[in-house]
């Protein structure tokens, strides 16, 4: 093979990795599935962005209803309901149409003050952890921001913490490599109430026996 369909084939693996684990831990897929195949050499190795529409391919073909997505939409749609305060936003893999069982999914919350997160989830009696990433912003620096890891619903979440000007000038997304706000509230209503909508559309449609 050469190096294009060497990369191809280790991101097809690899996406079948993530599935199979219900993961979107991209770096360890694309190491284990190059291990697999004695491929070494980051130059022979895919992208995030190639392993993710493999991923995306692969979900189509074989989980066509992806139970998963939906169900994590809704999940994300109810806690973002009650920080709506802080005008949240779902980011990363799922705000893709992108679902893995035990993926952690991040939320973007924009507030003048991290103390300001720690009080509404104090309020909502939420157990949590403080922690701080590091994001990479269009303006070519690597800054870190405050986070708190949160369980809700039997689902971790990771709610990083920017500031309300910052709505204009997003983090860079490490698999796409490009800023990307996310999906707000209004938008995210939108593609779960589309999916039950036509759930009842298709229960409620006459046999045509």
């Amino acid at each position: 093979m050469n190096a294009r369909e060497t990369r191809h084939y280790i991101a097809a693996e690899a996406a079948k990795l993530l599935a199979q684990q219900q993961t979107l831990d991209y770096g360890w897929a694309r190491h284990k599935a190059a291990r697999s195949a004695g491929v070494q050499g980051e130059r022979n190795l895919p992208d995030f962005a190639q392993i993710e529409a493999s991923l995306t391919e692969y979900l189509e073909l074989f989980h066509p209803r992806r139970n998963d997505l939906r169900q994590l939409q809704r999940k994300s749609l109810k806690l973002m309901q009650l920080l709506s305060a802080f005008q949240p936003h779902l980011s990363g893999a799922l705000s893709r149409g992108i679902a893995a069982r035990f993926a952690t999914v991040t939320l973007y919350l924009y507030a003048e003050s991290a103390k300001d997160v720690v009080f509404s989830l104090m309020d909502l009696s939420a157990n949590f952890e403080s922690l701080d990433v590091k994001l990479r912003f269009q303006r070519g620096t690597e800054e870190r921001r405050p986070a708190f890891r949160i369980n809700f619903d039997d689902t971790e979440f990771v709610l990083v913490v920017l500031q309300p000007g910052e709505q204009r000038h997003a983090p860079i997304d490490p698999v796409t490599g490009k800023a990307e706000r996310g999906v707000g509230m209004d938008a995210l209503q939108k593609i779960v109430g589309e999916e039950v909508g036509s759930r009842q559309d298709a229960q409620e449609r006459p046999s045509s026996r």
